[in-house]
């Protein structure tokens, strides 16, 4: 296996296929789940979800995409991941997923981190409407003085933050990644310069194998204009 592929608009299914993906569903409650989830509650994340997607399309690129979410989703599930850390939370759209696939599968948590004080009360506040309290837990501060306080391992780490830095990112986070466990982030291929510094530290790891899955066609990629961009997956070998 190669130490990374680059993926198109179609390398997502090979990467989740390689992977042993279970399905992803269009909702972030599938049709079908065992989970039974509170009217109000359902209803508060199809709004949130629907109001967090128009807002990409006025060019604001705080948001995650759809494609991402859903693949966090799909990871989350794959890894049946007990521990899951977020840094950038901005009103919890990605959250939103991550929490609703701990939700189907009976367990877990996910921290998540917010520098900006009005977007974590709003993200919280999401998080309490949507009734996911149980399993995402909000917090307030710089990821990353605050990442360096926490205790343990996660079996998967979303990186949405700073993308200049994140090369320091990955040298705290790294040793909190589990064995087994992903580390994703977000404009791998549109800020791939601004992140080569973190690329090449990945390549000095040898436990660490990454893929970058396209979620838009290549010839988009380099177009400014759009706002979708690609993820980059690492797992960490055992």
């Amino acid at each position: 296996m190669k130490r990374r592929e680059f993926l198109k608009a179609s390398g997502g299914a090979a990467l989740l296929g390689l992977l042993g993906a279970l399905p992803v569903s269009a909702a972030p409650v599938p049709e079908g789940s065992r989970v039974i989830v509170a009217e109000n509650h359902r209803a508060a994340r199809e709004e949130f979800i629907k109001n967090q997607e128009a807002e990409r399309l006025t060019g604001l690129d705080f948001c995650n995409t759809r494609e991402n979410a859903r693949l966090l989703h799909t990871l989350v599930r794959m890894r049946r991941a007990n521990r899951v850390l977020e840094l950038g939370t901005y009103y919890g759209y990605s959250a939103l997923w991550m929490g609703t696939a701990l939700e189907e599968q009976g367990g877990g948590m996910l921290t998540t981190i917010e520098l900006d004080h009005l977007r974590y009360l709003e993200a919280d506040r999401n998080m309490r409407a949507c009734g996911l309290k149980k399993y995402v837990t909000c917090m307030e501060g710089d990821a990353h003085s605050a990442i360096q306080k926490l205790r343990g391992v996660y079996d998967l780490i979303f990186l949405d933050a700073d993308r200049d830095r994140n090369e320091d990112y990955l040298k705290t986070l790294w040793p909190k990644l589990a064995p087994g466990g992903f580390l994703c982030v977000r404009g791998a291929v549109r800020f791939r310069y601004m992140m080569r510094l973190y690329f090449d530290e990945l390549n000095s790891k040898p436990d660490a194998i990454t893929h970058i899955v396209g979620t838009i066609p290549s010839t988009q990629i380099e177009n400014t204009v759009s706002t979708d961009d690609a993820m980059a997956v690492t797992w960490r070998m055992y």
